[in-house]
């Protein structure tokens, strides 16, 4: 069965979320982190979308961004999870990786008081985890 086309609108707020089959195979270090969130400022670098928080987890992200061109949507998360697929792989040296669960979840955030419930949970989303112990440590946790 053929899957729906998404509908996004520009100048929106949406939440990306996403899901790695088996969570990444790199450990849980400050280079992780760096790695991660340096894939995630390289594939921005061009204005695709306006990112405005994001939680990066070893299995999953939850990124928040507003596209200028609904178009540059899709294109953001899908030169995103290929430049981290691409990564791993070379990391790894393996010749072919699957990392990524079918379609990211794409949500668009209605409104301000929507947003303040979705960024509540993405920033306490490592402490219920078990990854850090309070919000207080997400800037240097190891997720």
């Amino acid at each position: 069965m053929a899957r729906s086309n998404r509908v996004i609108f520009e100048n929106s707020l949406y939440e990306i979320t996403p899901r790695a089959r088996e969570g990444l195979p790199l450990p849980p270090t400050e280079v992780t982190n760096q790695l991660l969130t340096g894939i995630l400022a390289r594939t921005q670098r061009d204005q695709k979308v306006t990112l405005c928080n994001f939680v990066e987890m070893n299995n999953h992200a939850h990124q928040h961004c507003i596209p200028d061109k609904p178009e540059q949507h899709v294109k953001f998360y899908m030169e995103y999870q290929k430049k981290i697929t691409d990564t791993v792989r070379r990391l790894t040296k393996r010749g072919r990786l699957s990392l990524w669960e079918r379609r990211p979840s794409v949500a668009m955030v209605a409104d301000v008081e929507d947003a303040i419930k979705r960024l509540i949970y993405i920033f306490l989303n490592p402490a219920k985890a078990g990854l850090v112990s309070s919000i207080d440590e997400i800037g240097r946790a190891h997720v």
